[in-house]
C-alpha cells in the first residue's frame, strides 16, 4: 500500500509487548519492595531534616567552642576571684547551651507527624494503583506477542488509565501532600528551642518547591511511553494487524499486506 505509515510491521506489535512486558516486570518489582512506601518516605524526610539541623547545629557549636576556649583562657588568667566568679559562670551558661543545642534539634526535627488520612491514602492509593495497572500492562504485554487485538486495546486502555493516574496523584501530590509536609515542618519548627528552628522552617519550604518540580518531571517523563503506546496502537495497519490475527491456530505472516 502506499502509504507506509499505515503498516507498521508487525515487529512494532512485537517491540510494544517487549516493553509493555519489561516495564510491568520493573513496576511490580519495585512495587513490591516499596509495600511499606509511605513510612520509608516519612522516616525519609524526618532523616533529612535531622541531618541538616545537625548540620547547622555543628556550625553553630563550632562558634561556641571558640568563645568557650576564649572564657577559659580568661578565666585561667583572671587575677581577681570577682572576675573568675563572673568567667566560670559565663563558662557553665555556655557549655549548658552546648548540650541541649543538638538534642532540642533532634527532638524538633524527629516531631515531624506525617500521620494524616489523606497524606497515608495517597501513597496506598498509588501503590495499588501502580501494581494494579502495572499487571494489566503485563497481561496486554503477553497478548501484544501474539498480535492479539484484545492485547491492543487492554494496552490502549492501560495506558490511559496510567496517565490519569499520574495526573490525579500528581496534582494531589503538588495540591495538598507537599503543603501538608511543609506545614508539618513548620510546626516542628516553631515547637524546637533550637537556634536552628528557622533553618529547619526554611528547609521545609524548599523541600515543597524541589519536590514540586521534581514530581512534574517525573509526570512529564511517565507519560511519553503511554501517550507513544497509544498512538502507535490506533495506526490503521496496526489494527488490521491485529484484528486479522487469529486467536487460536492461525497466524498471519509477519509481513502479510492488508488490502
Amino acid at each position: 500500500m502506499s502509504d507506509p505509515n499505515s503498516h507498521p510491521s508487525a515487529s512494532m506489535v512485537k517491540t510494544l509487548g517487549v516493553i509493555n512486558i519489561v516495564l510491568a516486570s520493573l513496576g511490580l518489582t519495585i512495587g513490591m519492595c516499596c509495600i511499606d512506601a509511605t513510612g520509608l518516605f516519612a522516616s525519609s524526610f524526618s532523616r533529612m531534616a535531622v541531618q541538616s539541623s545537625t548540620s547547622i547545629v555543628k556550625k553553630s557549636s563550632q562558634g561556641f567552642e571558640r568563645k568557650l576556649e576564649s572564657l577559659k583562657e580568661q578565666e585561667s588568667e583572671a587575677t581577681t576571684e570577682q572576675e573568675k566568679t563572673a568567667l566560670r559562670r559565663q563558662r557553665l551558661r555556655l557549655e549548658s547551651q552546648m548540650k541541649g543545642m543538638n538534642a532540642n534539634v533532634q527532638a524538633g526535627a524527629m516531631d515531624i507527624r506525617l500521620d494524616s488520612p489523606f497524606y497515608i491514602g495517597h501513597y496506598v492509593v498509588q501503590l495499588l494503583s501502580g501494581v494494579t495497572l502495572n499487571i494489566l500492562l503485563l497481561i496486554a504485554g503477553t497478548g501484544l506477542l501474539r498480535y492479539a487485538d484484545w492485547a491492543r486495546k487492554l494496552s490502549i486502555g492501560t495506558a490511559i488509565a496510567r496517565i490519569a493516574q499520574l495526573i490525579a496523584t500528581t496534582s494531589f501530590q503538588i495540591g495538598f501532600i507537599l503543603p501538608y509536609v511543609a506545614r508539618q515542618t513548620v510546626a516542628a519548627a516553631a515547637n524546637s528551642k533550637s537556634p536552628a528552628a528557622a533553618a529547619l522552617a526554611e528547609f521545609g519550604k524548599q523541600n515543597r518547591v524541589i519536590h514540586t518540580i521534581s514530581a512534574l518531571i517525573f509526570m512529564g517523563l511517565s507519560m511519553i511511553y503511554p501517550i507513544v503506546s497509544i498512538v502507535l496502537l490506533n495506526l490503521r495497519g496496526t489494527k488490521q494487524l491485529c484484528r486479522a490475527t487469529k486467536p487460536t491456530k492461525e497466524r498471519i505472516h509477519p509481513n502479510r499486506e492488508f488490502e
